[in-house]
């Protein structure tokens, strides 16, 4: 297996603080799906088999020595919940609390689609959609919109002819920081990687700015990264192991990146690790593995997920990853159900679909991982029974990554009925959230959102904003299908009060995109 070796301890460190101007609110109803396929009860210990990874296949620590943290930070302690919550713990469907649309300026002015994002502190939030990037109020006024050219202009970030792709947003509760990462090329050029880390909670604040080649440095004809996903993994201050996650896959071969995030947060330029050339069991690419966002202060591992064959999950596993940056420990997981590609979504009206297409069901959304339990959410294809055609459904799975045991593994919906796009967090009661789409023949696009409790079981979904139209235009469409963003984010509340924020697309204007953000109890 070749070691390639890349540095990524040379970045550009800028600071930026930035503009203001202002903006809007809107529905809600309720309703309740099924669990198809359910495998809750009892507990299911699950066949696996565990392989340690070791440095020669792939892994090493490019700046030749260990990280040394540097700085006066003190991370906030987080009240520690062991508390397992059941289903009587759920309200039957989340409580819409308030909510705001994106202006039109941020979205409308994209004929495709919004890939939306987004992440919330204690007093603001933070919404990125396609190439542009919002901070508002957590009441909905904008304070400040700009391009991500703009944005990252003073680490190069506004070549003549650079577009950006695959937009990421997270909030880091321990340094009370936003983070935002984003791809980015110019025609000819090599792809980069931008990172941006705020100083504050407040992102009007000013920012620090980081950027890198994103892809390595022997590979000058490999295609540009796709798809990254981000996760933050935390730990009690003076462990430095904290680090910030960015992965993507780049020509054959997946990439999955560490950095100090501590460092980075302090205005250091970063080092860190590098992984690639990761292999499944049977010697084949991983496809795409899934940073899990990672929420527990006294948990020393963190966690990525990747699909294999037909119902198996690697689960990989990185234990002290500071002082052992080799120790990637792989697990092998087989599922009680098996992973089928999902359908694209049916809308009223039209005999045009939209893109749940396009990310496959071999593909994870997105994972979240409190007090011994990880969630990963995916979407895939069920014919119900009396029913004509599939349905695309959601698939949630829950793990326990102590004895690598599955909990829960089922589908989710109704009959005739298609569900896209999902994306999972989990707050301080150890209660999991799901955003995602659900439209059909008789639906126009909606915005819901469902939980999940610790032991498996699941609410019901609750409506946080519907459509006012559907997609026919042929300036949405690409391979004969609308298309529909492939990327949505929960983000749990820093207040800690158990509620969560969801940031996904809905159609406000006959063939027009939108973004909604929305506030939910569960």
């Amino acid at each position: 297996m070749r070691i390639t070796r890349t540095s990524i301890s040379a970045f550009v460190v800028l600071s930026l603080a930035l503009p203001a101007c202002s903006s809007g609110v809107p529905p809600e109803s309720m309703s309740s799906e099924t669990a198809v396929v359910d495998t809750e009860s009892p507990l299911r210990s699950a066949a696996k088999v565990t392989t340690t990874v070791q440095p020669e296949l792939g892994t090493e620590q490019v700046n030749g020595q260990p990280f040394v943290m540097d700085g006066p930070y003190e991370a906030p302690a987080l009240p520690s919940d062991q508390t397992t919550h059941s289903k009587a713990d759920l309200q039957a469907n989340p409580t819409f609390l308030s909510g705001f649309s994106v202006p039109t300026s941020m979205v409308l002015q994209y004929e495709l689609n919004c890939d939306p994002q987004g992440a919330t502190s204690s007093t603001h939030v933070v919404v990125l959609c396609t190439r542009q990037l919002g901070f508002f109020t957590r009441a909905g006024t904008l304070l400040s919109q700009q391009t991500f050219a703009n944005f990252f202009s003073p680490i190069g970030g506004s070549t003549p002819g650079i577009f950006y792709n695959d937009t990421r947003a997270l909030w880091d509760q321990y340094r009370q920081r936003f983070w935002v990462t984003a791809q980015g090329q110019a025609s000819g050029a090599r792809a980069r990687l931008f990172i941006a880390v705020s100083k504050t909670s407040n992102p009007t604040q000013g920012w620090w700015l980081y950027a890198r080649d994103a892809i390595g440095s022997d590979c000058s004809t490999c295609n540009p990264p796709r798809l990254p996903t981000d996760g933050i993994d935390y730990q009690q201050i003076g462990i430095s192991r904290d680090r910030f996650w960015f992965n993507n896959r780049a020509g054959n071969y997946f990439v999955a990146q560490h950095f100090d995030a501590n460092a980075a947060a302090n205005g250091q330029g970063p080092s860190g690790w590098i992984w690639w050339d990761l292999t499944n069991p049977d010697g084949n690419p991983v496809s795409r593995m899934i940073p899990t966002k990672h929420h527990d202060q006294t948990d020393a591992q963190a966690f990525m997920v990747d699909r294999y064959l037909s119902n198996h999950i690697e689960l990989w596993t990185a234990a002290n990853a500071t002082t052992n940056p080799g120790a990637l420990t792989r697990t092998d997981i087989t599922l009680p159900n098996t992973f089928v590609d999902n359908v694209n979504g049916r809308q009223p009206g039209t005999t045009q679909l939209l893109d749940f297409t396009r990310l496959a069901g071999d593909i994870l959304s997105s994972s979240a991982y409190r007090n011994d339990r990880l969630v990963f959410v995916a979407s895939q294809r069920y014919r119900w029974p009396g029913t004509a055609a599939d349905s695309s459904l959601i698939r949630l799975v829950m793990l326990r990554p102590s004895d690598k045991a599955v909990i829960t593994d089922l589908l989710f919906g109704s009959p005739d009925i298609d569900y896209g796009y999902p994306s999972v967090d989990v707050n301080v009661n150890n209660v999991f959230g799901i955003t995602f789409t659900r439209t059909s023949s008789s639906i126009k696009p909606e915005m819901r959102f469902m939980t999940l409790a610790s032991d498996g079981t699941h609410s019901g979904s609750t409506l946080l904003t519907g459509s006012s139209g559907v997609l026919t235009s042929a300036a949405q469409r690409q391979f004969d299908l609308q298309v529909w963003s492939d990327l949505s984010e929960v983000s749990a509340d820093p207040s800690n009060d158990g509620s969560f924020w969801a940031f996904h697309q809905n159609v406000p204007v006959q063939d027009k995109f939108g973004m909604y953000v929305a506030h939910v109890n569960p």
